[in-house]
């Protein structure tokens, strides 16, 4: 057996399927992989008839409940007719479980995590670290389909924002802290603008936007400055970019300024701004 995982990301592979059949049938071959629409459009051929094709769904209420051990109810709803309904002990309970399976969903590692510890806060972190994954998984897709409207998609569908509550103490923080860096190292030019242009930014978006997506900005920037540490670092170790360590504060993170991060924060908090600025304008009109 021949086992072929993230398959997607070889179209070649995925092409080469048919004629495993053809030539080597003795040969059983399992290729596994997500989004294969999107490598199936640059192939030619799929190989009709030579491939056999397996969806996997998340779990339903019925495998839910075989997991959770409740086999006996899953034999009552099986039994259960129109003419002859559920007892209303098994009723009440059932309605307990599917408002459990509401709040966990049917991923089976959510799940088994479930089952083993009965703890929704570890469940939930789960859930939270997915969500936070799959966002950060858009950008290979960028190439088509932009990727404002696959986060605008997630943002739909996760109406949890998960630091909402956070967004204003942590936007006042961070304007006192680049108040005072400012006002010390009013000399350092790099420092000086970086800190003054993003506190203009977040004071406008503090008392005259109200913007309502701080949290979440704050939340996708934590997740851009794991691509931005290790471009920079790259880039500074070559070095392609060299800084002028008069003009800031001389601190480095790796190979970079303390300034590039909140000078990266400035940059994507100015194009989420304009992008939220014109699709407000495209909602109204």
């Amino acid at each position: 057996m021949l086992f072929f995982d993230e398959i997607q990301s070889c179209p070649k592979a995925i092409a080469s399927l048919r004629f495993f059949y053809e030539k080597t049938p003795e040969l059983h071959i399992i290729a596994a992989g997500s989004l294969l629409e999107f490598a199936l459009s640059e192939i030619p051929t799929f190989g009709v008839g030579r491939i056999r094709s397996f969806f996997m769904y998340p779990l339903s209420f019925s495998e839910f409940l075989n997991g959770a051990g409740e086999h006996q109810l899953l034999e009552k709803i099986r039994e259960a007719k129109p003419e002859k309904p559920l007892n209303e002990i098994f009723h009440v309970k059932l309605i307990e479980l599917i408002q459990k399976f509401i709040c966990l969903g049917g991923m089976p590692e959510v799940l088994a995590t479930y089952f083993e510890s009965r703890d929704f806060n570890q469940c939930q972190q789960m859930l939270d670290d997915l969500i936070i994954s799959l966002q950060a998984d858009f950008a290979k897709y960028r190439k088509r389909v932009a990727v404002s409207r696959l986060n605008e998609v997630l943002n739909y569908f996760v109406k949890k924002d998960l630091l909402s509550t956070q967004s204003k103490f942590i936007t006042i923080a961070l304007v006192i802290i680049l108040l005072i860096i400012s006002i010390l190292y009013h000399d350092r030019l790099y420092t000086f603008t970086t800190c003054l242009f993003l506190i203009v930014t977040l004071l406008i978006h503090l008392f005259v936007i109200k913007s309502a997506y701080l949290g979440r900005f704050y939340l996708a920037w934590l997740v851009c400055l794991i691509p931005f540490f290790i471009v920079n670092e790259v880039l500074t170790a070559m070095p392609v970019l060299i800084y002028a360590d008069e003009q800031n504060l001389g601190i480095r993170l790796f190979t970079i300024p303390l300034e590039d991060v909140f000078y990266g924060m400035l940059n994507i908090l100015q194009v989420i701004t304009v992008y939220e600025w014109l699709k407000s304008r495209e909602l109204a009109n």
